[in-house]
């Protein structure tokens, strides 16, 4: 988990709707992959909230269980109350404003990715990875990237409803967000351009 990261407010809200506090536990900013195995297996870390294949290693090796799945839309879903938007593209509104033509190309590359990957088998989109992203167990992680691709859009758009369901989320730990315009905080702009 990296702090102020999708993972570590996921782990706030979870532990507030949970019945405690976000005081009551504490993030360490240990990452995803072995440094996260690594710091489970030396008990440094009780419980995190991480993504694929970590999630999978962790379980395989017998090193964790799953407490709350959200490896799934389905699974995201039933413990977020509906659609979350955490596989995003950050930009900062100054940069985006400045550069729009730079922010025109990522988000080409994006869409353009992502229709990719709706139109190719998990084994083809496996294959086209790095080997790194494997963390040395293909089948695992191709088990993985079949219960996530569901979870990515296929035009990168934001789904109605998605950026309500967030601000609802993180109002739960963090009050004030129920202040900010939602209206401001994306756009579709970019992407509908690039589709």
């Amino acid at each position: 988990m990296q702090l102020g990261s999708s993972t570590n407010m996921l782990a706030s809200y979870n532990v507030v709707k949970g019945g405690n506090k976000e005081s009551d536990y504490t993030p360490l900013p240990v990452g995803a992959g072995q440094t996260l195995i690594v710091a489970m297996q030396n008990n440094r870390i009780n419980a995190a909230v991480t993504s694929e294949p970590t999630a999978s290693l962790l379980k395989d090796r017998k090193l964790a269980f799953t407490f709350v799945d959200m490896s799934s839309k389905e699974g995201t879903e039933k413990a977020l109350g509906g659609k979350y938007a955490s596989t995003s593209f950050y930009m900062m509104n100054d940069y985006v404003k400045a550069h729009p033509d730079v922010v025109q190309k990522l988000a080409n590359a994006y869409v353009k990715t992502l229709k990719w990957m709706n139109t190719h088998t998990p084994e083809e989109i496996a294959n086209e990875v790095p080997q790194e992203y494997w963390a040395g167990n293909k089948a695992l992680y191709l088990e993985a990237l079949k219960g996530q691709l569901p979870m990515f859009t296929t035009d990168g758009k934001m789904p109605a409803g998605v950026a309500e369901n967030v601000q609802k989320i993180l109002s739960t730990f963090k009050p004030d967000v129920k202040n900010v315009k939602l209206d401001l905080t994306y756009t579709n702009a970019f992407v509908d351009k690039a589709n």
